[in-house]
């Protein structure tokens, strides 16, 4: 005996699938002869979905790398204790005599 046979006789069903030309390999917008049904568009979008997220990654990583290089670059100091008053006060946060007793402290330190 053969292993074919074998194989034939302890898996009946297994048997009847190899011998007959095999419903999963024509038609029914399944298989891959038929074009591959949705199984083709879903592997389209995976790998369309997959370039994607790489451009937007590699968008990503430059314009991180821009602005981390830029705040380098730009010479400006960070804003001091009297500009930041400065800013509240011209935005109305705090009002004139706030303002001024604010700006003594800072003056005396």
């Amino acid at each position: 005996m053969t292993i074919t046979a074998i194989s034939h006789m302890l898996l009946p069903a297994a048997a009847q699938v190899q011998m007959g030309p095999g419903w999963h390999m024509r038609g029914y917008g399944f298989g891959m002869e038929s074009g591959g049904g949705i199984w083709a568009f879903a592997h389209i979008a995976f790998w369309l979905l997959l370039l994607l997220a790489l451009v937007i990654g590699v968008f990503a990583m430059l314009r991180s790398v821009r602005s981390g290089s830029n705040k380098g670059d730009s010479g400006k100091a960070p804003p001091t204790a009297l500009d930041l008053l400065d800013q509240r006060y011209a935005r109305g946060e705090i009002d004139r005599e706030d303002y001024l007793q604010r700006k003594q402290d800072i003056a005396e330190r």
